[in-house]
């Protein structure tokens, strides 16, 4: 039996605010049964209900969906769960829905205005890297024309917009209002003091009892937010020394299919994720898988994709792991543990993946060569004679074959001696090319190590780091990672935690030239020169 999926336009669903329930199913026979709307809880008012029919192509496939839209109020606050019905043959699964109580913040706001703005944000006190989420509504009464709002734009720190506006009525002491709803996720790059500053909406107000021509039709109005202070605190000193902070990191991994088999030398795939929630992307924390007895990791290239919804940023790291085992038994791949700040509980945190202990059979399908006999060694010679020809017309030929090979000889002769010279001199200026290049960027990087700000000495090592490694390296904290030297390891952990630090850090607590002489020396594969590391086939012959 098919399935009917419903769906939602948003996820913060307030009471006495519209919002759509959509109903998509498969079959057309199902379109045309009758609708009965009795699923749904009787707190939810219909206001709407349109039914759509929408044939689309994406890449190349076609689909065909339909159902209905249906625009809904609920008229109080609380948790509603729709039971599971049927539309023809297909059913539905049950599905929960939270309304939240609605905002008393009109009330508050001008109350003689027809057009009210509001912001607030989701914390007053955070972390440095720390989700903070904002939120711009604007309400209208009254019909408008030609809106716009500035962008939101915080210095010292990143700001990823969450999502499309978000647009719905509500209904509030009788007067049905317009909402335009903006959500930003921001994430303070350095602690102390944040400011967001005010927002601008401009717009102009309808008059619809001017007559259609007057110039007095439109009346132009702009509108400011209130800006913030948001207070961000340094990296907790009970942290570890790869700061990350999230509301929830969560590890998974499962083999594919499920019920794999596991046979040495035949490869099994597992799909491996990393889910941060209030992370952005670039924060995920990489794991290392360790080298175990008995089996061969080989590692794809990861796929960091970013969820935006109106909670804020969630980014997943997915990989898939071509696992071969190389000898039979019970074999353990032991616990991961990834290390995160937990904002939600303000506390030290671990994502674990627990230990996978799998079990190894020699392979089924090996099969013995033949051996090779000495005979077959021995190689057989057969000696064929040719009778000479003489006359005139051989003696031409002879003539002519000495005459070409002598040409020929004169021809490549030339080549040799030619062609080092232009060779040469197209090899020493690339390499006086390269030089000088290397020299000033090298120039540049010792400059920069020998100011007195942790945040320039950052900057620089991680586009010095990127442009020599065959890894992609956009924070300090991925530096730290890839770093395959102890002693500027250390040296990179002191300089970030004085980057996070309350107050403003001395040079006695990192040592920028240090850091310059230990990343010199370590030569690194330029990324556009990577050669593809040659794997064992995962499918042998």
């Amino acid at each position: 039996m098919a399935e009917i999926e419903l769906s939602l336009d948003r996820n913060n669903i307030r009471e006495k605010e519209t919002f759509q329930l959509t109903i998509n199913v498969e079959n057309p026979a199902s379109l045309q049964a009758s609708q009965e709307l009795d699923f749904l809880p009787v707190e939810f008012q219909v206001l709407s209900s349109e039914r759509f029919q929408k044939s689309t192509v994406i890449n190349g496939k076609f689909a065909n969906r339909m159902g209905w839209a249906l625009q809904l109020v609920s008229t109080t606050a609380g948790t509603f769960t729709i039971p599971a019905f049927t539309l023809g043959n297909e059913s539905s699964k049950p599905m929960t829905i939270r309304i939240l109580p609605a905002l008393d913040e009109l009330d508050e706001i001008n109350p003689n205005s027809k057009i009210k703005l509001s912001a607030n944000i989701s914390e007053q006190e955070v972390y440095v890297q720390q989700q903070i989420v904002y939120t711009v509504r604007i309400y209208s009464s009254v019909p408008t024309r030609r809106r716009s709002m500035s962008a939101l734009q915080v210095d010292n720190a990143v700001v990823e917009k969450l999502g499309d506006s978000a647009e719905f009525q509500m209904v509030n002491k009788g007067v049905t209002y317009n909402v335009l709803e903006e959500k930003y996720a921001i994430f303070p790059q350095q602690s102390g003091e944040l400011s967001i500053p005010s927002i601008q909406f401009r717009t102009n107000i309808v008059d619809i009892e001017a007559s259609f021509g007057s110039l007095s039709r439109y009346r132009p109005i702009e509108l400011s937010s209130q800006p913030f202070k948001v207070s961000v605190k340094p990296k907790p000193q009970a942290a570890e020394s790869l700061w990350t902070p999230a509301k929830m990191i969560k590890i998974t991994a499962e083999w594919q299919p499920k019920n794999q088999k596991f046979e040495v030398g035949t490869p099994a795939s597992l799909d491996f994720i990393i889910k941060g929630v209030g992370l952005l992307p670039e924060q995920l924390p990489e794991v290392t898988f360790p080298d175990i007895d008995g089996l061969k990791i080989y590692r794809d290239k990861p796929n960091i994709q970013t969820r935006i919804n109106s909670n804020g940023v969630n980014s997943y790291h997915l990989e898939k792991l071509a696992i071969i085992p190389n000898k039979a038994g019970e074999i353990t791949i032991p616990k991961i543990s990834i290390p995160f700040w937990n904002t939600t509980e303000d506390k030290q945190d671990y994502a674990t993946l627990e230990p996978m202990t799998i079990s190894i059979k020699e392979q089924q399908n090996a099969v013995a060569l033949p051996a090779i006999s000495q005979q077959s060694q021995t190689p057989i010679t057969n000696k064929i004679s040719l009778p000479s020809q003489a006359g005139d017309h051989s003696k031409l030929w002879k003539i002519a074959a000495l005459l070409f090979a002598t040409l020929w000889f004169l021809t490549t002769l030339a080549f040799i001696v030619l062609r080092p010279s232009t060779k040469k001199i197209k090899t020493q200026s690339n390499h006086q090319s390269i030089h000088k290049k290397t020299t000033t960027e090298q120039l540049n990087f010792k400059r920069a190590c020998s100011s007195q700000d942790p945040k320039v000495i950052a900057q620089a090592a991680i586009q010095w780091v990127d442009q020599r490694s065959h890894y992609s390296v956009t924070n300090l904290a991925q530096l730290i990672n890839h770093c395959p030297n102890a002693e500027l390891r250390s040296e990179l952990i002191k300089l970030q935690t004085a980057l996070y630090a309350e107050k403003k850090p001395t040079t006695q607590e990192w040592n920028g030239q240090k850091i310059y002489q230990l990343l010199t020396q370590i030569i690194f594969a330029k990324q556009q020169k990577r050669q593809p590391q040659e794997l064992p086939p995962l499918y042998p012959k």
